[in-house]
């Protein structure tokens, strides 16, 4: 019958397994480093993040548990006040960020980097401004 699926033969389900588990262990990896990254940078002052889509969430509920995140901002005015589900953290608007003063701002979209520094640079705000993950990623 076209309609019942083929059964899996014994080393496509253990390749599957395979990938799954080598996917779960990848995953817990680059997870740890991005926690390191963003703990190093919140050393150096205040961090952050520029974007609150889904990207910008998920980043900040698997990375941001201590909430070393001093601010999420986004220029969508309809975001303004909203809490970031999973965290203590509100969205703002970019002009936060004057009086928030961050050494880092993460931009969870890459393609925006140059234009949030330019951002950054009318506002007065002297930040680095760094993707949430390089090309390799």
């Amino acid at each position: 019958d076209a309609a019942t699926p083929e059964l899996l033969d014994d080393q496509a389900v253990l390749a599957s397994i395979d990938a799954a588990v080598k996917f779960g262990h990848d995953a817990r990896i680059r997870i740890a480093d991005a926690k390191d990254e963003l703990a190093a940078y919140a050393s150096d002052g205040p961090v952050a993040l520029w974007g609150a889509g889904s990207k910008g969430m998920t980043y900040l509920n698997l990375v941001a548990e201590e909430s070393p995140v001093a601010a999420v901002v986004d220029i969508n005015p309809r975001k303004a006040g909203a809490g970031v589900p999973g965290t203590s953290l509100t969205i703002s608007g970019p002009e936060a960020l004057v009086a928030i003063k961050p050494t880092t701002v993460l931009v969870a979209n890459p393609i925006y980097v140059a234009e949030i520094a330019d951002t950054l640079t009318e506002l007065g705000v002297r930040a680095e401004t760094l993707p949430l993950w390089d090309e390799r990623t």
